[in-house]
């Protein structure tokens, strides 16, 4: 048994230990005699092998003779991990050793191959061979090979013999470009197996080589050892090249043009010129015809167009091994503009007083930037008003400039030529303009602001900075953010504490700017400042507050404070309310910051405390308040008659101090005795009312003054208490005089006119409005004037003269009531009558009279009685009644002139007016009485209101009329910006005053008005003579020639001044000519008109059609014929006027259109005559001059083309496509290519016919045909002995370059002879090989002759044939590659090369000719025609797809003409034109590149979001994008696609609930969007698509919850869900995830529904989309509450408890997995606790000791979610099973158990478990840094393994679960390990999905005694 244990103790140890690896498998390592080579062997060890085990490795050699291996760092034990093998051979011959290393520990063995054996070879390796000056050192390293090839693993400790050999360089030795370094002298870490070679100053298999000077060398390397003398030396070349670079590296020059170059190196980082000429370095030009260079001065000076190089050479490196040669290009070119550019700023706004540098630059026709020779010619004017130039350069395009002055200015320049040797000036100067604009320097204001800072809380402060100079419009910024920012309009706010900068700067040029400081700090100090504290009622109480902090060692006060958190306090809130809303006042001159607003709302005080509440401390004030009633005065005068009283009342005032009230007051003061006064009391008087009143009466006659006065005196707490004190005149007098006053609320009562002159003497007639009842008023006064205020004791009498016109209410007494005076502001009595009008002129008089007292008031106050006054007194008013005024006439309108003169006529009215004009400045007016005139004399430009006011009339508006005073202000001239050549238009001025009205024309000749234009390209000439009141003058203006100029209108004021109307423009352009004139067109077929002439700029031709019904007409002048007839097209140059924007036709043109049948057709052919090997072109034509391919080639239904030939070995028909793989159909194919093959006469035979008949497109619908016979013939040769015959094919007057392989070789000799007799053209070489032909035609003979310097001549003939050119033809020269064959149309997006090629009679291609070609196209919208790089070659690209007719001819020969065909379609696929957002495509493209190009695909913009590979792309954004697929520079063929929103989005559902059973569980919902498919296209799979697109470009986001959520439990803790692409389904989807968290039992009885919610969410012009959400149950997983099942022989049966849902009861099932063993009940579920109860007991206890069994358990499941639970069953025995004891049985029993299978079956089963203890008795001893040794953790760490829906137990509940409380504590230790080992491997009680039943733990049977 010892034995055992310790087998399986070193069986657990070994496997639980891990061993290492060894570096190196196999080493080979080289022999010598005289060196050893080591290598090192190394043990690797992980970090964690190296901490949990130890390790003692002890290495050994097979063959130590051979190889010696030695431990390094030896340990305890001679243990060591790395050892070092030597070759120790003593014999040249290949030997091998195994290197073994033991572990003694593990026992664990490794093994190395180390082979020593000869050196057949070796190489010597770099990382390149091209080394720079001055860069880095390079490593050289050897490698060696045996003679089988294989590469020595080191060559470590042998000695190489290292050296430079020279490439042929006499001067190698003396001047060596290349050294040798030490590792030790170099930045480089030295290899551990050269230093100790370096120290014995040798050299190892690895050196270090580094730069010295240009040039190149060879490096060779020789092992030292003499064994390998024979052993061919290693050697590498290796050139030294400098870092030169010639600057400018790249220029575009003008002819004469010179450009000075400099060589420059960068030698350590930096740049360093090398002046030339110099010693080692020189330059030349490649191309001498093209520029000239002077090596000397290194100056280029260009001769001709071309481009060349400037090529540097180094003379310490030959020619054969200039594989770098730093260069320059130069490319001669011609100017095509010129601009001006301000260096360092991007916009033309300037700032006063700053200095810019500004630049001419010229382009040519590509727009590169051509180099500014300092030859140039260039002229630039820079106004001295504006600028002041500091510093030009001497070609005029370089200026250093200050500016001066603000304005808007233009610059002009001008390049005029090239000074070389002579002046070289252009026949037309390049001239430019800038416009610019000049503006101050941006200062801001305030300076400087102070804010205070306020921790945790967010600023609302905001201070306005206001900025001058500039545009005007300024962008700011805070340059520190955090503590402060500043928005688009200036107003800047705190953020943070700290100090920043606000720059406000141009929006025109963000670097012109202005600053201003900006500080924001703490508050440490509250003050609230003296004030008044007492306020009235109602009214609001203001105290203001001052706050401080400490800045730059002072307290300063803050400006504003407003915003900080001050909380108030009443003492008593009954007085006084806070208005909370207050923002607060700033006093800058008592430092308040802000302020407390208070409102009073009763009488009363209160104590007010202000804190603030600091960040590190808190600050208070305090203070108390008052509010009173306002004090005020019943009557501040009071007059009344003898016995009259009055009773004055003062309310408000303050109130007694709350904290003093002794020191309160109020006093009434009489100034005589008079009168007698008493305090009246009562509740209504009381002070408590806030009233003070008193009761005067007169009781003798005189006058006197009433004071009172209220208020406290000063105390402490109210430093600046309210005094309040008033006045009443009191006057007892007698009445001597009646008043009467008509109530009319004349104008003097309003304003400070003169009153009614009437009213002012009331014996003059008093006139009033006789529609208008009149109130007349009644005042009595004294002997001094005074109104009295009571007058109530006098009796009156009125009368009225005539009551036919008025009448008077006598019935009623008369109305007295107290009144306010106007000019005294005093509360008297006045008595109302009202005469009643009846609307009738005339004069009535009103009369009143007094003589009595009444005596009962004079008795009530014990007076004595005075029955009468001392006389009778009366008063009449004699009233005029008139009708109100009016003014004639209602409008005047007076021109600014002094001898100008204007009247108004007033008619009715009072006749006292009053005039005025409003406002003054502008006329004089006066008022002439006698005949109530108004005369207006003009002052200045104006306009005025002139006013008449009735002085005694109750007017509420008075007559007024507007005068308008006509000055100059504003001319404006109204022009069409445009005119047609020999035409007229009319210019309008209009002449405004400075208000914007117009003035009269008749005025005009007094302002001088006159037009002027810039240029004589305009006639200008008055229209007609100004007559009438008209405001405007016409003139005639006419293009005399075609131009650009400018109209002005001007004017000249009476001070002098002239005053301009703005500039205008006037273009003077060629009339308007449409192209062709006369178009003939069947129907069906479209052409597009070319329209020439019009307006260049700012105008578009517009067309229309007479007759609509015949032909239709496109907005790009495409027409389409329609119906058979004729009609007449109109083109129009349109445009909007530049005043009214409204339209105007600037040119017009038409052209007639004729729309007839096809009635013939007939071949065209160039030629009848064919040589053989040529091709000529054959299309058709009509039978009528006027029919060409464009009248029927592009009819839609197309006709159809049938082309053949009669004997296709004599001539065959190619398409002109042949060369590109397009196959041409026959519908259009009007056009063809006969080639000749063989020599005889073939027919060529055309049918023409309508594909669809019944279009009226041929005549008769039938079919046409011609036929056309040309004769092929064979050409001359030479066939014995066989020679070729050499010509050249040119026209006359014609050049062309002749080039030979000789050329700059050899000398050329060029002569040129004729045959006698024959006709010899005129034919010239010269010497440089150009050959120029005359106008003669004919033939001669051209001899050229190469003299070789060897002394061998040779010679070439050539016939030199001059003709005139036949025929032109046609081709196409690229080539397109289909997947699928041939293509039916060109893909669109592609570029198409078309050659012209000229011919002769014969139909021999022409090498050279002087024809000039045009071309020209049935429609333009379709394609974009350029001219190739190469003659006679048009480039297409294809933009639309269509069908395009193209035309070549020669420009002096039309009928020298040739016709194509160019078909187009759309070559993407699938044609979409519209996606929907997030809608997925799979593009492609039916083409392949002859190149084996895969191509790539592209999106114009961020709508489409496309793979570059696969084409698959998704709408990512609203909009429109082009997607492009480039396989070429010739084919980037392209589609539009514009991406839609989402309307609707739909959410689909393909389970029937959700559960959280299952970690990782997913279920599916697939979205789609707007009924379409989540992504188009059949050429790639879904799972392309899945790979191609990122998950964050899916357009929708989904969302799920519970219907019922616990507060603990959420949806986010059981699920996760995302969009998701499945490329199973092809379908957007929703994934739902089930997620493994532990969210306790609760959860298990979780009754919920599960919603699924899908959305698109808001983006740029996409609203957001929601679908109907899908709801689901919610299944949870069921719960088990005991972990295991415990029964006994005297308790056999126990109970299991269940927690689930109610809609799972009848899902769960349980079985036993020994049902004849234990029995398992009905369950008894519980619905309202959600509990099945589950009896479980032993079915029969006694055969419990006969079969031993242990592995009993219950399963329990749910098929619905997939849930799976073991419970293990442990049974205990308790009672004694009786047991025979005599001997016999006992043998006999153990005989049958040792013998029995089962037996040893359990030994074996034991031994197992025992062994497996023992490794868990290990892991837990030595994994204890891992591990931690508390057992609850070791559980957490195992249940967060566990699936989420496990209760996560502490081990006292795993415990009290497993055990009764009897069970013996030694069978739960026992339990605890088992325990232990199994949740090490996972817990079976948590929901987990099925597994098999060898997972499961079997537990023990175990037997204890009673």
């Amino acid at each position: 048994m010892a034995f055992l244990l310790v087998f399986f103790l070193a069986v657990v140890n070994l496997a639980c230990v891990s061993g290492g690896k060894l570096n190196a498998p196999k080493v080979l390592l080289p022999y010598s005699p005289t060196t050893i080579s080591n290598f090192t062997l190394k043990v690797n060890l992980t970090k964690e092998e190296q901490a949990e085990h130890n390790h003692c490795y002890t290495w050994r050699s097979t063959h130590p003779e051979v190889v010696a291996v030695t431990p390094m760092n030896l340990l305890e034990e001679d243990c060591s991990l790395h050892a070092v093998v030597s070759t120790v051979s003593r014999t040249d011959h290949k030997m091998t050793s195994i290197i073994f290393a033991e572990d003694k520990i593990s026992n664990e063995v490794f093994h190395c191959y180390v082979i020593v054996d000869l050196i057949s070879r070796f190489s010597i390796s770099t990382t390149t061979r091209l080394i720079s000056l001055d860069d880095t050192p390079e490593i050289l390293a050897v490698h060696a090979y045996d003679n089988e090839e294989n590469v020595f693993t080191t060559l470590s400790g042998m000695e190489f013999h290292w050296k430079f050999l020279p490439n042929g360089d006499k001067k190698f030795f003396e001047e060596q470009n290349l050294k040798f370094l030490k590792f030790e002298d170099s930045k480089y870490q030295t290899p551990p197996h050269i230093s100790p070679l370096e120290r014995a100053g040798k050299t190892g298999d690895i050196v270090l080589v580094e730069s010295v000077k240009t040039g190149s060398s060879t490096v060779e390397a020789t092992l030292f050892d003499p064994i390998y003398k024979n052993v061919p030396p290693a050697t590498v070349s290796l050139t030294v090249i400098a870092n030169l670079m010639i600057n400018p590296p790249s220029v575009h020059v003008l002819v004469h043009g010179k450009v000075f170059y400099k060589l420059e190196q960068i030698r350590q980082n930096v740049i360093t010129r090398i002046y030339l000429p110099s010693p080692q370095y020189y330059m030349e030009v490649v191309k001498p015809d093209i520029c000239s260079f002077n090596p000397e001065t290194s100056e280029a000076e260009a001769i001709s167009f071309g481009s060349t190089e400037i090529v540097l050479r180094d003379r310490n490196i030959q020619d054969s091994e200039q594989s770098y040669q730093p260069s320059a290009l130069i490319y001669v070119v011609e100017p095509a503009y010129i601009s001006f550019v301000v260096l360092s700023h991007t916009k033309w706004v300037l700032e006063t007083g700053r200095n810019y540098e500004i630049c001419l630059e010229i382009f040519d026709s590509s727009n590169h930037k051509i180099y500014p020779s300092d030859n140039l010619i260039i002229e630039a004017l820079f106004p001295a008003e504006y600028f002041r130039v500091n510093h030009q350069t001497k070609n005029g395009s370089y200026f250093h400039v200050t500016t001066l002055k603000k304005g808007v200015v233009n610059i002009k320049g001008s390049l005029k030529g090239v000074l070389s040797e002579k002046k070289h000036l252009f026949a037309q100067a390049l001239v430019t303009e800038q416009l610019l604009e000049i503006y101050d320097k941006i200062e801001v204001e305030p300076k400087s602001i102070l804010f205070p800072w306020e921790s945790n809380t967010k600023f609302s402060y905001s201070s306005k900075l206001t900025a001058t100079g500039g545009s005007g419009e300024y962008s700011w910024n805070s340059l520190n953010l955090s503590v402060a920012t500043v928005n688009n309009k200036g107003y800047t706010s705190p953020v943070s504490l700290g100090i920043s900068t606000v720059v406000a700067a141009d929006v025109k040029n963000h670097r012109h700017t202005g600053m201003a400081k900006v500080a924001v700090l703490p508050p440490t100090k509250i003050k609230l400042l003296p004030s008044k504290v007492e306020a009235e009622i109602n009214t609001k109480l203001l105290l203001p507050v001052a706050m401080f902090a400490d800045f730059e060692g002072a307290e300063k006060a803050f400006e504003d404070c407003r915003h900080l958190k001050l909380s108030v306090k009443f003492s008593d809130k009954t007085s006084f309310d806070l208005i909370p809303d207050h923002a607060g006042s700033v006093d800058t001159e008592k430092i308040s910051c802000t302020s407390i607003q208070l409102l009073a709302k009763q009488p009363g005080s209160c104590r007010i405390t202000v804190t603030y509440q600091g960040s590190h401390k808190i600050l208070q004030a305090s203070v108390t308040v008052a509010a009173y009633k306002p004090l005020v005065a019943e009557s501040p005068l009071s007059i009344v008659t003898l016995g009259s009283s009055k009773d004055i009342l003062f309310s408000g005032g303050p109130q007694p101090w709350q904290l003093d009230p002794t020191e309160y007051f109020e006093d009434l003061i009489p100034s005589a005795n008079f009168v007698s006064f008493s305090h009246l009391s009562g509740i209504e008087f009381s002070l408590h009312r806030g009233l003070h009143a008193f009761q005067v009466v007169c009781t003798g006659l005189g006058e006197q003054t009433l004071k009172l006065k209220v208020g406290n005196k000063p105390t402490h707490t109210n430093l600046l208490p309210v005094v309040v004190e008033t006045f009443v005149k009191f006057i007892c007098a007698e009445p001597v005089s009646l008043h009467l006053q008509p109530q009319v609320l004349t104008v003097s009562k309003q304003s400070d006119l003169p009153p009614c002159p009437v009213f002012l003497d009331s014996n003059q007639v008093i006139p009033v409005h006789c529609k208008q009842d009149l109130t007349v008023l009644l005042t009595v006064t004294d002997n001094q004037g005074h109104k009295f205020d009571n007058f109530s004791s006098l009796k009156f009498d009125w009368k009225l003269s005539d009551t036919s016109l008025a009448s008077l209410n006598l019935a009623e007494p008369m109305r007295i009531e107290t009144d306010i005076s106007d000019r005294t502001s005093k509360v008297s009595a006045v008595g109302y009558q009202v005469v009643g009008m009846f609307g009738k002129p005339g004069t009535v008089i009103l009369t009143v009279s007094c003589q009595n007292y009444i005596s009962r008031y004079l008795s009530h106050y014990r007076i004595p009685l005075h029955s009468r006054l001392r006389g009778l007194i009366s008063q009449s008013l004699e009233l005029n009644l008139v009708e109100g005024p009016f003014i004639t006439p209602d409008s005047l309108s007076i021109f600014n002139h002094p001898s100008n003169k204007a009247y108004l006529k007033i008619n009715k009215g009072s006749g006292y007016f009053h005039v005025e004009s409003v406002p003054t400045s502008f006329v004089d007016v006066r008022l002439i009485n006698h005949n109530n005139t108004i005369q207006v004399i003009p002052k200045l430009d104006g306009m005025t209101q002139v006013k008449v006011h009735d002085l005694c009339l109750d007017l509420s508006h008075p007559p007024s009329t507007m005068a308008q005073v006509s000055g100059v202000g504003y001319i404006h001239l109204y022009v069409i910006d445009k005119v047609e050549l020999g035409k007229d238009i009319i210019a309008k001025v209009n002449i405004l005053d400075i208000n914007g009205k117009p003035l009269s024309a008749k005025f005009y000749h007094l302002m001088n008005v006159t037009l002027s234009t810039e240029s004589d390209i305009l006639s200008v000439q008055p229209a007609f003579d100004d007559k009438g009141d008209s405001t405007e003058a016409q003139y005639l203006v006419k293009g005399l020639h075609i131009g650009h100029t400018t109209l002005t209108c001007s004017a000249v004021m009476k001070s002098g001044e002239r005053i301009f109307s703005k500039t205008k423009p006037i273009e003077v352009f060629p009339p308007l000519r449409l192209r062709p004139r006369t178009l003939t067109l069947i129907i069906g077929a479209v052409y597009q008109i070319l329209a020439t002439g019009g307006p260049r700029t700012q105008g578009s031709v517009e067309f229309s059609m007479e007759n609509s019904a015949k032909a239709s007409i496109s907005n790009i002048g495409l027409v389409e014929a329609l119906e058979l007839g004729s009609t007449k097209l109109v083109g129009q140059a349109v445009g909007l006027h530049p005043d009214s924007n409204e339209p105007v036709i600037y040119s017009e043109d038409s052209i007639d259109v004729y729309v007839l049948k096809l009635s013939g057709v007939k071949i065209h052919s160039p030629l009848t005559q064919l040589k053989i090997g040529t091709r000529m072109p054959l299309f058709a034509v009509g039978i009528t001059d006027n029919v060409t391919p464009f009248s029927f080639g592009s009819a839609i239904p197309p006709l159809s083309f049938s082309w053949t030939v009669s004997n296709s070995k004599v001539a065959t028909l190619q398409s002109v496509y042949h060369k590109t793989g397009l196959n041409s159909p026959r519908e259009s194919n009007f056009a063809t290519h006969l080639v000749a093959t063989g020599p005889g006469i073939i027919t060529v035979q055309l049918r023409v016919k309508p594909t669809l008949k019944g279009k009226n497109q041929i005549v008769l619908d039938k079919e046409f045909r011609d036929e056309l016979q040309i004769e092929v013939f064979d050409g001359l040769t030479l066939i014995s002995p066989s020679m070729v015959d050499g010509y050249i094919l040119v026209t006359a007057n014609t050049e062309m370059q002749l080039k030979t392989n000789r050329d700059n070789s050899v000398r050329l000799l060029y002569k040129t002879s004729s045959r006698p007799g024959e006709k010899a053209a005129e034919v010239t070489v010269r010497e440089n090989g150009i050959l120029s032909t005359g106008s003669k035609t004919g033939q001669i003979t051209l001899m050229i002759s190469a003299v070789e310097d060897f002394g061998i001549n040779q010679t070439m003939v050539f016939n030199v044939i001059v003709k005139p050119v036949s025929f032109l033809m046609l081709s196409v020269d690229t080539v397109f590659k289909s997947k699928s064959g041939s293509l039916s149309a060109l893909p669109l997006g592609a570029t198409l090369s078309i050659h012209v090629s000229f011919h002769d009679e014969i139909g021999h291609t022409f090498h050279a000719t002087n024809i000039q070609t045009k071309f020209t196209c049935n429609r333009y919208d379709l394609l974009q025609i350029v001219n190739g790089a190469e003659n006679n070659t048009l480039l297409i690209k294809t933009t639309n797809a269509g069908q395009t007719l193209l035309k070549v001819w020669n420009a002096d020969d039309r009928k020298l003409a040739d016709y194509i065909n160019i078909p187009v379609k759309q070559a993407i696929i699938p044609q979409m034109a519209t996606m929907k957002f997030g809608q997925i495509f799979c593009f492609d493209v039916p083409l392949s590149s002859s190149k084996g190009l895969k191509g790539m695909w592209a999106s114009s913009s961020g709508a489409i979001t496309i793979n570059q590979d696969t084409g698959v792309a998704v709408a990512t954004n609203i909009g429109k994008s082009y997607v492009t697929f480039n396989m070429s520079s010739d084919l980037n063929i392209v589609t539009e696609v514009v991406v839609e929103a989402v309307g609707e989005i739909f959410l689909e559902n393909t389970t029937a609930f959700v559960s959280n059973v299952g970690h990782q569980k997913v279920y599916l919902f697939p979205v789609k969007l707007s009924h379409q498919k989540s992504f188009i296209g059949g050429n790639c799979p879904a799972s392309l698509v899945a790979d191609s697109l990122a998950k964050a470009i899916l357009p929708f986001i989904c969302h799920v919850e519970l219907t019922s959520e616990l507060q603990d439990i959420t949806a986010e803790n059981l699920f996760t869900v995302l969009p998701d692409f499945d490329e199973y389904s092809g379908n957007f989807v929703c994934k739902l995830t089930v997620e493994s968290k532990n969210l306790g039992l609760s959860l298990t009885t979780l009754m919920s529904n599960v919603i699924v919610h899908v959305t698109i969410p808001s983006e740029e012009n996409q609203p957001v989309v929601s679908a109907h959400s899908e709801t689901l149950p919610f299944y949870p997983g069921f719960h088990i509450h005991s972990l295991e099942l415990y029964l006994s022989t005297t308790n056999p049966q126990s109970t299991l408890r269940l927690s689930t849902i109610s809609a799972l009861f009848e899902h769960i099932l349980v079985t036993a997995s020994d049902p004849s063993f234990i029995e398992v009940l009905p369950p008894q579920p519980d619905i309202t606790t959600s509990i099945i109860v589950y009896l479980v007991r032993l079915r029969d206890v006694s055969a419990v000791w006969d079969r031993l069994r242990t592995d009993l358990y219950l399963d329990f499941s749910c098929p619905l979610t997939g849930q799976h639970v073991h419970i293990p069953v442990y049974i205990k025995l308790t009672d004694n099973k009786q047991i025979v004891s005599d001997s016999k049985n006992k043998d006999r029993s153990f005989t049958e158990v040792t013998t029995s299978q089962t037996f040893w079956f359990l030994i074996l089963l034991f031994i197992i478990a025992f062994f497996l203890i023992l490794a868990l008795a290990y892991q837990i001893r030595y994994g204890a840094q891992r591990v931690s040794d508390r057992h609850d953790v070791f559980l957490q760490h195992q249940y967060k393994n566990s699936s989420p829906h496990s209760p996560i137990l502490t081990p006292k509940e795993v415990q009290r679960n497993r055990y009764p409380e009897e069970t013996p504590q030694s069978i739960r230790n026992t339990s605890q390990l088992f325990h232990r080992s199994f949740n090490s491997s996972g817990s079976p009680y948590h929901f987990q999905q099925p597994r098999s039943r060898q997972n499961v733990f079997h537990p023990t049977l175990w037997s204890v005694e009673n």
